[in-house]
């Protein structure tokens, strides 16, 4: 039901019924992963889409959240302005 390549891959699915609404499928995080990251810097031109950027990043447009995370000072990714420069994590886990 969880993508192996979604942020919740190694999370749990858990069910429990509230009030009203009857049984209610919640997920519940694994446990926290180190990781250390390297950074590429891109700058964002007129066609951008933070999925299609991600896409040519990390073959998978899904895997956008990566670069959202790793930019917190941008809060809206549907409208990326030419000229930004964002972040492009390069992960590993840590060892």
């Amino acid at each position: 039901m969880i993508s192996n390549t979604s942020r919740y891959a190694n999370s749990k699915l858990v069910t429990g019924n509230v009030k009203g609404k009857g049984d209610v499928i919640y997920i519940t995080p694994s446990a926290p992963t180190a990781y250390t990251f390297r950074y590429i810097f891109y700058v964002v031109n007129g066609s951008d889409r933070i999925d299609n950027v991600a896409h040519a990043y990390f073959s998978d447009p899904t895997q956008w959240y990566l670069i959202g995370d790793a930019n917190p000072q941008i809060t809206n990714w549907f409208t990326l302005e030419p000229g930004t420069v964002v972040r492009i994590p390069q992960v590993s886990v840590a060892q």
